[in-house]
């Protein structure tokens, strides 16, 4: 309460918290809400139909023995493939509904050093993950146990090491878009409040994004306190160069 006109302050988020009248779209939180809903709901979908064909035409034991799952590339790659189209396909609704602004405001531009960033990404994690491994084999923590196998023998080496290729990238790119392009951009903007702190806001939505990123991959096989914690610091060093360059 303002002492001198004893009226209260202003304040629009506790005036309507689930619409910004101002931007004429809702809020930051019901927007992430929405977008993640409108994600699970679209895999929901998709997937009926392939567990049905698999069930009918296929092995339903697949779905009870999950390193029978895990041996099959062809039915990993259909997997992630959906959910790369889910990714896609609900981000952009989120964007052009709920949003209201162009896609390419996740980043998502070409400029001329577009081809150098890409070739840089590709060597550095190419790099940083084979000096992780020898590091490891250095100190006897991985075993290679084979070279040039396939979990089926029917599988070709070369083509299960593609499919692998293109689902890593895959999942890659879904992350990058729903991490580091949807949430820390909406996080920015919905924690800059009045607008007078964006620095501020950039931060705090680093932050809140790496933990999502590292809650999300709590749930992965062999996953500890240790390797949960270093997801926070691979999420903030993986959004560190959208927060500085805004690609």
């Amino acid at each position: 309460v303002d002492p001198h006109s004893q009226n209260l302050i202003h304040c629009p988020w506790m005036t309507n918290p689930l619409w910004n009248q101002d931007e004429r779209r809702p809020r930051m939180l019901w927007r992430l809400c929405l977008q993640g809903t409108l994600f699970v709901f679209s895999v929901f979908v998709c997937f009926i139909p392939m567990v049905l064909m698999i069930i009918f035409f296929g092995d339903e034991k697949v779905f009870k023995d999950k390193k029978l799952l895990m041996s099959n590339p062809w039915l990993l790659f259909l997997m992630h493939l959906i959910f790369l189209g889910c990714q896609v396909g609900s981000t952009w609704v989120a964007v052009r509904f709920f949003d209201r602004r162009p896609l390419r405001d996740l980043g998502l531009r070409w400029n001329p050093s577009w081809p150098k960033d890409l070739c840089f990404g590709f060597f550095l994690g190419l790099a940083s993950m084979t000096f992780i491994f020898l590091v490891e084999w250095m100190f006897g923590w991985v075993t290679v146990s084979g070279l040039f196998r396939t979990a089926r023998p029917q599988d070709s080496w070369m083509a299960a090491m593609s499919l692998g290729l293109l689902m890593f990238t895959m999942v890659a790119f879904m992350e990058e878009l729903q991490s580091r392009g949807y949430q820390l951009r909406n996080m920015a903007e919905g924690f800059n409040i009045g607008g007078r702190r964006p620095r501020l806001a950039m931060i705090m939505a680093v932050l809140a994004t790496s933990l999502v990123f590292s809650a999300i991959h709590a749930t992965n096989d062999n996953s500890s306190w240790v390797s949960t914690a270093s997801l926070v610091i691979a999420g903030t060093v993986l959004a560190l160069p959208v927060a500085l360059t805004g690609e």
